[in-house]
């Protein structure tokens, strides 16, 4: 999303052009790493993958791993940021006046800041009292301030994120999938740039535009990461490639606590959340081994030939007639379709369950609780009776097992199917929730209820794992036909990240309201989503894009025409 004024603006069109100037130019030693064209991986009819997994790795290394980074990066250096850009008090002993019943006044003697014992004020000893610890008026103040506007400039990132997904439509749709990464690549190294002059310069607007910055890369990744590896994936292989978004959001959050623990890292802030260039700066420079997804090239650029071409490429394999066969079909019903606008697919009948369901899911996703546990995880510990420092580093092993288990669900996706991990996870998923609450509002029996806290958090993060953290992205894109595909992925992540704005805004007070029974909201959340899974969402496990829509096209009560019953029936047989 371009700002510009009238004399300096850049049109759509002029920016492909500098974008196909930096793809074939950044830099020429870049080359030498680019598979020949003729090569015998691409050409000789064998079925190696290389050029395919290549590409993939290099949109969810710089993509979805730079987005769980970002989600984490924020928690370790809080209270270095804070010193270094909104002022540091001084916490320490002052003076309280004793009230009638013998109890300490709110705030500490004006006159007395300093005094470190009541024997240092031996005139008063009996009318004053001393408690350790305190914020003066002028420090309490200055906290409060600190905390507005660190939350703010934290606050921004989800801004951001809805800005990018917002933004997804219109960036894949006139860039295509490679150049759309390299748009958001560039975004990444602005907020990266940015991040390092918050800190040298001791800035909060440097802070505040790299937040919003790399929020809108959040968002753009979020919509562009899932719809490139789906596409580019044969449907045989969908599903557990597509949880690699999943995994690297998981690893990222990971490597971001792990950093976090160097109290060098924290101190130098501004080149530890600056770390996200690193797998921007990856991609930039292997650029030339990335392709363009073959289902854009011919259904939306209509460029069959170098379609082919890249499909075999990215098959290792001269026998890729089937799949072309498939874009050739979608690709006929779609000239007499415009692509679709966000506004259109809130109209469009024969998307209607497609919208509602990743609605839902997107929606379910996130009140369900995932981000309230792992922003709150300290915060959950610590009522649970553990230490600060014991409840970080459980937080890292909650992480640790979070990536563990999306190791699982990869391996399970092409087995058990998306449907059954989606209704499994959400099954435990409220299992746990309610057993958490139980465990928080129970403390007072004993010791080891705290430990059957940390199960319980495992246990959620197991259910959430294996199913609901990577199926919903997997879906926003086979869900939708081509046509739709773009405004889809980009209202899904629009609606995930509007209910990640909520969670984290209004957690905290549902929390303080509710205590541990805020978790049974949680487990409510999870129990309509095992009925959605059970009851509406289809199968889509080794299924292609057509026979998904022949599920769908019932559902909205929308008649499938002949040639598509007929491509059904030759599947079939």
């Amino acid at each position: 999303m371009l700002i510009a004024s009238k004399s300096s603006s850049v049109s759509t069109s002029e920016l492909s052009i500098i974008l196909n100037l930096l793809e074939t130019q950044i830099p020429s030693f870049c080359f030498k790493f680019r598979i020949p064209q003729n090569s015998k991986m691409a050409m000789s009819g064998g079925t190696d993958k290389t050029t395919f997994y290549i590409s993939v790795l290099l949109c969810v290394i710089a993509g979805s791993f730079q987005y769980g980074y970002n989600i984490s990066s924020v928690n370790g250096p809080a209270e270095n940021i804070k010193d270094n850009l909104y002022g540091e008090f001084q916490g320490g002993k002052g003076v309280y006046q004793l009230d009638e019943e013998g109890a300490l006044s709110a705030d500490p003697v004006a006159t007395c800041p300093n005094i470190s014992s009541v024997a240092d004020c031996k005139a008063c000893a009996e009318e004053i009292a001393c408690k350790s610890q305190f914020v003066n008026e002028e420090d309490r103040q200055l906290s409060d301030t600190r905390e507005d506007q660190y939350s703010y400039a934290v606050a921004l990132f989800t801004v951001g994120g809805i800005v990018g997904s917002f933004s997804v439509k219109p960036v894949v749709s006139q860039f295509g999938r490679k150049k759309g990464q390299l748009v958001n690549m560039i975004i990444s190294l602005g907020a990266s740039v940015l991040f390092v002059g918050a800190k040298h310069y001791n800035s909060h607007i440097c802070l505040v535009v790299a937040r919003i910055l790399i929020g809108l890369f959040s968002g753009l990744a979020t919509g562009i990461c899932p719809m490139y590896i789906i596409e580019m994936s044969p449907k045989e292989d969908r599903g557990w490639i597509g949880v690699l978004n999943q995994l690297l959001i998981t690893i990222g959050i990971l490597v971001a606590q792990i950093i976090a623990l160097s109290s060098w890292m924290r101190q130098n802030w501004g080149i530890y959340m600056a770390l996200t260039a690193v797998p921007a700066i990856l991609w930039i420079a292997l650029i030339g081994l990335s392709y363009e997804s073959p289902r854009y090239l011919y259904l939306e650029r209509n460029d069959a030939e170098e379609a082919s071409r890249v499909l075999r490429k990215v098959r290792g394999t001269e026998d890729v007639e089937e799949e072309l066969d498939e874009m050739k079909a979608e690709h006929e019903k779609s000239l007499s379709e415009e692509n679709m606008s966000i506004g259109t697919l809130f109209t469009a009948k024969d998307v209607r369950w497609q919208l509602i369901s990743i609605a839902a899911m997107m929606i379910c996703q996130q009140m369900s609780g995932i981000n309230a546990v792992f922003f709150y995880t300290n915060k959950i510990f610590e009522s649970a009776g553990f230490t600060n420092e014991t409840s970080t580093k459980i937080s890292v092993l909650i992480g640790a097992l979070n990536v563990a288990m999306t190791f699982v669900s990869m391996s399970l996706m092409e087995k058990a199917g998306r449907r059954s991990l989606m209704v499994y996870g959400y099954g435990i998923m409220v299992v746990f929730c309610v057993l958490l609450a139980v465990a928080l509002k129970s403390l007072h029996v004993g010791t080891w209820v705290s430990y059957v806290s940390i199960l319980c958090v495992m246990g959620y993060i197991v259910g959430f794992a294996i199913g609901p953290g990577p199926v919903p992205w997997i879906w926003a894109t086979e869900f939708f036909k081509q046509s739709a595909r773009a405004a889809g992925a980009s209202m899904g992540c629009v609606i995930c990240w509007v209910c990640t704005f909520i969670v984290g805004k209004f957690f905290p007070i549902a929390e303080a309201k509710l205590g541990p029974y805020v978790f049974i909201f949680f487990a409510l959340v999870s129990l309509f989503a095992f009925l959605y899974c059970l009851k509406i969402t289809p199968e889509t496990k080794g299924k292609s894009f057509e026979e998904i829509q022949e599920y769908f096209a019932k559902l909205n009560g929308v008649e499938i025409s002949d040639e598509e019953m007929k491509l059904a029936d030759n599947r079939e047989e």
